[in-house]
């Protein structure tokens, strides 16, 4: 059975149409696949037995699989190759680029001054786990999931860095454990998901909680409006993010390979920096 998409087949593609396909924008595409060809090359230079699919093949089965998130039987039907084709490219193309460094962020001491760093946490769903069930059961979202904190340049429109830890870890312990550095005088905004902050992050600022049996005054609602008009950036991170339906779905992979999906996911969104 032969491929649905070729390389001159997804020529043919509009912009949008290869969006909605694969996730990214096809400039995107061109330089991952001419990167891959160079290390193709450089394996085959070191001996060993010959590829059974293309470098164009493989990168097509990873970002389908990432984007749509499929089974991989009907991803390999659609591909016209073996079930374990699929899994075996998948692997290849994130492992290489993992290793290989072209998946990178910045970090947050490169975020500039006078700027403001948003901060957030989104949930993953992931398949019950054999053990240990109580560490990734979310009381928020009543499944297992696995957290992802992410760290968002606002003026830059990046994100710099994230964090990951189990379902049931607080947001403002995962902020501890993550040891987040910045430089003095960068302005933070959270959500109140993380009172308590200051005392570790000076320049920070939460919503103002409705103290218990009382109200909060007009100035305080006026303040967590403004907060929210500028946070709103980094849900439409979380929501760029989530088109990927890997992330979006039930996560069905190996827990230990989800940083790696996380940090092409974000890098794929600094390159292509969409208007949020």
């Amino acid at each position: 059975m032969e491929s649905v998409y070729t390389e001159e087949s997804i020529k043919k593609l509009s912009e949008a149409e290869f969006y909605e396909r694969f996730g990214v924008g096809s400039v995107f595409f061109e330089v991952l696949l001419d990167r891959l060809k160079q290390y193709r090359e450089e394996e085959h230079a070191q001996g060993g037995r010959p590829n059974r699919l293309s470098v164009f093949q493989c990168l097509i089965i990873f970002f389908l699989y990432v984007r749509q998130y499929m089974t991989q039987t009907i991803l390999a039907d659609m591909a016209g190759v073996k079930k374990w084709d699929v899994s075996r490219a998948y692997h290849w193309v994130l492992d290489t680029l993992v290793r290989k460094g072209c998946f990178h962020l910045v970090g947050n001491r490169k975020i500039g001054t006078g700027t403001f760093a948003l901060i957030d946490v989104t949930e993953i769903f992931i398949q019950r786990p054999k053990r240990n069930q109580e560490k990734y059961y979310s009381g928020k979202k009543k499944r297992h999931t696995m957290k992802v904190q992410i760290i968002y340049d606002l003026t830059a429109n990046k994100i710099v860095s994230f964090y990951i830890s189990n379902g049931r870890t607080h947001d403002f312990k995962m902020f501890k454990e993550s040891s987040p550095r910045f430089r003095e005088f960068i302005k933070g905004l959270a959500d109140s998901g993380y009172q308590g902050i200051l005392k570790v992050w000076h320049t920070i600022e939460t919503p103002h909680k409705k103290p218990r049996g009382g109200e909060l005054s007009n100035e305080e609602k006026e303040f967590n409006a403004l907060l929210g008009s500028i946070r709103v950036a980094i849900e439409h991170v979380n929501a760029w993010i989530k088109r990927f339906r890997m992330i979006k779905n039930c996560y069905r992979g190996n827990i230990r390979d989800l940083w790696k999906i996380i940090l092409a996911v974000c890098f794929a969104f600094n390159v292509e920096c969409p208007g949020v």
